[in-house]
């Protein structure tokens, strides 16, 4: 079973857009970032079994924790379909988000309006860090 919306040449179908506009509205609508919505939404997009079928090496690291083995999927699944120059601005972005000494603005804009903000801190810088470690596998370091 795949749902997958597009394919990794980059061609993204209608119903993607569709999905997109949907998810992305919803998400406005509850002021929930829209990337939170597409990371912890990005197993159930079809990758459930990619992770189980094809890519059990992100179970296995992530001690089969499917939400971070999707997330790092994710990363992958951006760094082969994202252009040279895109990569280099997101890897800048995260890295510069993740690092210790940085103000985290990635990551509290990721968690704002939720109640219990240290919780949610730890976790979504978790997963930022996972997105990183995704698209670093797949795009090389820097």
């Amino acid at each position: 079973m795949s749902n997958i919306l597009f394919d990794l040449s980059g061609k993204i179908d209608q119903q993607t857009v569709d999905a997109l506009s949907l998810v992305k509205s919803i998400a406005d609508s509850l002021s929930i970032p829209f990337f939170v919505v597409v990371m912890h939404k990005y197993e159930e997009a079809g990758n459930f079994d990619r992770l189980y079928n094809s890519e059990q090496d992100l179970l296995q690291e992530e001690k089969f924790d499917t939400r971070h083995a999707s997330i790092r999927l994710l990363g992958r699944d951006m760094a082969k379909i994202a252009d040279a120059e895109t990569l280099i601005v997101v890897r800048s972005i995260l890295d510069s988000e993740t690092r210790e000494q940085s103000q985290y603005r990635l990551v509290r804009d990721m968690i704002k309006g939720s109640l219990s903000y240290d919780e949610r801190f730890e976790a979504i810088l978790v997963q930022a860090e996972k997105l990183k470690k995704g698209l670093s596998e797949v795009a090389g370091k820097p």
